[in-house]
């Protein structure tokens, strides 16, 4: 009996000490169904919280009001805001990963006016559900709305340029100047000292990005003067006062692939920086040229006979510690000049057109290959190199400097026609022009005043009376010439006498036929052998009636 008792006495004591640990599971479980009937707490970290009160202050999705906010503190270190929530427990599959949160207020921006309706309800948090499997109740309250829905169909990718230009967000991006999508996001990478874009393009425009478009930024007006002249280009009025992204593959390239979502390009300031970046395969070659690089600048074209097979990298070529110096110690040495031989404006084939070069490209050296500095365009200054065959140059080889490869230059055609110009100004300038000046100043002012008193004694009566005098002498001497022309038919017509005397009677006639309107002409206007002959006004028609 005794033992009995203790039994149940233990039994008891147990159920007692039992009894507090029942009691905190039964909390605990009306607690957790109390909370899950209140809903599920979410915390949002943000910068500020401006316009978000707590108990006000509703979370809403498309309109419809899915939770409220709980508390608005300051973190630990009072830089930051925690903003406790409760979120309705049917809502609960809202909250994964890629879930984002922002304010709606009034705004004003390139996308737009939003959020009007805000300054008579009151701020209010726009949820936008993701599309992770993964759940999440901690979220960043975004800056901004993002622009686009992610039940919207399309792509997102990733543009990034060493341009540091920031295009806005809402910048349209373009297809053949139609828009398909626009920027998103942009921001500096600090570390890559680069712009990253994120951009968006709808569906079904978004087949269009394969892996072999180009991005450029395209504004209103492109301006460039190059080597190959002036070129100018407009947009639409919308690019003008936006600007925008444009994209699409170039001419004669394969379309490839469609790119998968978040695939990365780099983004060129113009289409022709783009088709610059495809050529990605090449080899660095040094030339060293005597004459002036003024005017060869980075960027310039590499031509063979018209045809481009590289672009002009460093002119002058910054060389590396203890390589030769810049400034040449001699006549024969000359500027260093970094250029590149793309192989792929050679042949689409790179591999081919590798080989090709390499193989070839020493026997071309040893025919007479050189390259030289030649005008591009008269307008912009700018020049580029050429290489062409010269049969009759010296030997040459290539060699190496600073570690590359070096390619024999020869002095163009249009820098000895320039330093011939120069050598010719330069004897000019030896010249005593301003006494020669002198010399023929003074000689025209004697000309001047013999000028002055010729027409003084012209004028004179004396003067005039010589013309009629001279056609009188004229004429009687045409009649001495008529009365031994008739003397001399006399003599043998075939003699070696008369044929020289026909031939000088000949030659005194034509100049008598020739002094008669000369004589004519002095008669009447006396002055002529200073002056030009006076003619005759115009007739000036009659007035109508």
């Amino acid at each position: 009996m005794e033992q009995s008792a203790k039994v149940t006495q233990q039994r008891r004591i147990s159920f007692i000490w039992a009894i507090p640990a029942i009691a905190l599971m039964i909390a605990t479980w009306m607690l957790y169904q109390y909370q899950a009937q209140q809903g599920i707490l979410i915390q949002i970290n943000a910068k500020d919280a401006d316009g978000i009160i707590a108990g006000k202050t509703e979370i809403r999705v498309h309109s419809v009001n899915v939770g409220m906010v709980e508390s608005v503190n300051l973190d630990a270190s009072h830089s930051r805001v925690i903003i406790n929530a409760l979120i309705e427990p049917q809502y609960a599959t809202l909250l994964n990963k890629t879930t984002e949160i922002w304010v709606v207020k009034p705004r004003v921006d390139l996308t737009g006016v939003s959020g009007l309706g805000t300054l008579f309800s009151g701020f209010y948090l726009e949820m936008q559900p993701g599309k992770s499997e993964e759940n999440s109740t901690e979220f960043t309250l975004l800056d901004r709305p993002p622009l686009i829905s992610n039940d919207v169909p399309g792509k997102r990718y990733t543009l990034f340029s060493d341009d540091t230009s920031v295009l806005d967000i809402g910048t349209g991006v373009f297809y053949n100047n139609y828009q398909v999508g626009q920027i998103e996001t942009a921001t500096f990478d600090v570390a890559e000292q680069r712009m990253t874009y994120g951009i968006f393009v709808y569906a079904p425009y978004d087949d269009l990005v394969t892996e072999s478009v180009l991005f450029w930024q395209r504004s209103g007006v492109e301006f460039n003067l190059s080597a190959d002249g002036v070129n100018v280009k407009t947009g639409s009025l919308a690019q003008v006062l936006q600007g925008g992204i444009a994209f699409k593959v170039p001419e004669r390239e394969q379309t490839g692939r469609v790119a998968s979502e978040n695939t990365e390009y780099p983004l060129s300031n113009s289409y022709e920086e783009a088709l610059e970046s495809r050529y990605d395969a090449y080899d660095y070659v040094m030339m060293s040229f005597k004459d002036s690089i003024r005017g060869l600048k980075s960027g310039a074209p590499v031509e063979f006979r018209g045809v481009r097979i590289g672009t002009v990298v460093e002119s002058p070529a910054r060389l590396p510690s203890g390589a030769a110096s810049l400034f040449p110690s001699t006549s024969a040495a000359g500027v260093p000049v970094l250029v590149r031989i793309e192989y792929k404006r050679m042949n689409d084939n790179v591999a081919l057109a590798t080989k090709y070069w390499k193989d070839n490209v020493n026997i071309w050296i040893k025919q007479g290959m050189r390259a030289s500095i030649k005008p591009g365009n008269l307008l912009t200054g700018a020049n580029y190199v050429d290489m062409d065959i010269y049969p009759n140059t010296h030997p040459q080889t290539s060699g190496f400097n600073a570690g590359y490869p070096t390619f024999p230059t020869v002095s163009s055609g249009f820098s000895q026609i320039s330093n011939q110009v120069s050598s010719v100004l330069g004897k000019l300038d030896q010249l005593k022009v301003e006494e020669s000046l002198l010399v023929l100043n003074d000689t025209l002012t004697a000309i001047e005043n013999l000028s002055n008193n010729m027409n003084g004694w012209i004028t004179q009566k004396e003067t005039q009376q010589i013309p009629s005098d001279m056609i009188a002498a004229i004429e009687s001497l045409q009649l001495s010439m008529q009365a031994f022309d008739k003397t001399m038919r006399n003599y043998d017509a075939n003699s070696q006498f008369m044929v020289d005397v026909s031939s000088v009677l000949e030659d005194i006639k034509t100049i008598t036929r020739q002094l008669k309107p000369v004589a004519r002409t002095l008669n009447e206007q006396p002055n002529m052998l200073i002056f030009e002959k006076r003619l005759p006004a115009d007739i000036t028609p009659p007035k109508g009636n």
